[in-house]
């Protein structure tokens, strides 16, 4: 049997490949000073600034409790990166009561 690279069983389809995963160079950072539910402020005290007044403070997360619900509603990405605000904890509660 004789190779023929120009038979029709030998001849192969183009394939074209579509990107589907965003390159790592266009992801946004995720900012741990602001709520990754509404964008504003989450007032935490572990990331604010040594210059801030509330680095000098313990956070007020720590007397606070966060339903599960609450914390899978946070994007994937912001996961463990950024705190929830008190107003938002606030609605949750609110809603769910």
């Amino acid at each position: 049997m004789s190779h023929q690279p120009d038979s029709p069983a030998n001849r192969r389809e183009p394939v074209t490949v579509t990107a589907t995963a965003t390159r790592l160079d266009q992801i946004e950072p995720v900012d741990a000073t602001c709520c990754p539910l509404c964008g504003q402020s989450n007032q935490c005290a572990m990331t604010a600034g040594p210059d801030s007044q509330i680095s000098n403070e313990p956070c007020w997360c720590v007397q606070e409790s966060f339903p599960a619900a609450l914390l899978a509603s946070v994007p994937a990405a912001a996961q463990r990166k950024a705190c929830i605000c008190q107003r938002c904890l606030r609605k949750h509660a609110n809603a769910t009561a």
